[in-house]
């Protein structure tokens, strides 16, 4: 029997995003979004490399979590998806991310060209974990394709993957056209296992919308959630009736995450993962592209603090908002 979904609303994996400081910022605001890692290349997370440790960082409060691992080795990806599997609640294969360099490598949604390969790295990573075990996929390669998509996904739980994650645009296409839910519908109405809908969610009206419409059976958001952590608090007050969390403190959520990147994450990696997430972040203030543009020429977290602490004094009505 396939395990349960571990909940309704997602916060998706993000390469140089899904920090541990900014998992504890969303999980601040909800206890019941499902969190991931960041997307983690099987072959570092069991031979290390610069930085893997940083990237393997996660606590109690992260739970329901998983990790999600890149790679084409079936053994190699069911020794990695074992050894984290001791320390999460799932295991997500990455065969959805579409950058070129991953393309190149013949990974991620490279995968979906190679179905015969898909199917032995998803029956090894079964054998090896006992918690849950999802995919996470495009809805085609070239182009969007409802029927490949579902054969593809029926395969997935064939092999015994407990629940798909469906991206419903093509990997050539990466972010380009509107996403098509209407193909993870028709997923939805015609396999056995959960499926997992991600794609131009943002708000929390939208998410909502998606279940309530019958899409899918969970929802995943993600760079929405970047620029507000907070939005899971929001579908789960519009789903389930709950009560909202109240009013956000912009400059004290945007705190928060930083002064954890630079006090949990090694110093090459504060740049990166401090400029990936104020990209996103900064989109809640009203002229935050100037802001963002004057943040990218430093390195230094204190300054970028600095000049958020700046903006809200120069615009104090911009500092508190209603989640």
């Amino acid at each position: 029997m396939p395990q349960p979904l571990p909940g309704t609303f997602f916060f998706a994996p993000l390469a140089e995003i899904s920090t541990l400081p900014l998992r504890r910022c969303v999980r601040t605001f909800s206890k019941e979004a499902v969190l991931f890692s960041e997307m983690l290349s099987a072959n570092l997370v069991l031979r290390g490399g610069k930085n893997n440790r940083a990237m393997l960082l996660k606590d109690e409060a992260d739970e329901p979590f998983i990790w999600q691992i890149l790679g084409r080795d079936p053994g190699q990806m069911a020794e990695a998806a074992a050894k984290l599997s001791e320390s999460a609640s799932g295991i997500d294969i990455n065969m959805g991310c579409s950058a070129p360099e991953i393309l190149f490598a013949g990974v991620g949604s490279a995968l979906l060209k190679e179905e015969a390969l898909a199917r032995e790295i998803v029956r090894a990573c079964r054998a090896a974990v006992k918690g849950s075990l999802s995919v996470k996929i495009r809805a085609g390669f070239d182009e969007v394709d409802a029927a490949f998509t579902l054969r593809f996904c029926s395969m997935l739980a064939d092999e015994g993957v407990d629940w798909v994650v469906i991206h419903p645009r093509a990997a050539k296409l990466a972010f380009r056209r509107a996403a098509d839910w209407k193909v993870i519908r028709h997923v939805k109405e015609n396999i056995g296992i959960p499926v997992v809908g991600n794609g131009d969610v943002c708000s929390a009206e939208s998410a909502a919308e998606k279940l309530r419409e019958g899409f899918c059976d969970a929802v995943m958001i993600a760079r929405f959630a970047v620029q507000q952590p907070w939005v899971f608090s929001r579908c789960r007050t519009i789903h389930n009736g709950a009560q909202p969390y109240g009013r956000i403190d912009l400059l004290e959520t945007a705190r928060m995450v930083l002064d954890g990147i630079r006090t949990e994450l090694p110093p090459e990696l504060h740049r990166s993962r401090a400029h990936r997430f104020l990209f996103y972040y900064c989109k809640n203030f009203v002229f935050g592209h100037e802001l963002t543009t004057k943040i990218r020429n430093t390195k230094d977290i204190r300054v970028m603090m600095d000049e958020i602490e700046g903006y809200c004094s120069r615009n104090p009505t911009e500092r508190l908002i209603e989640s």
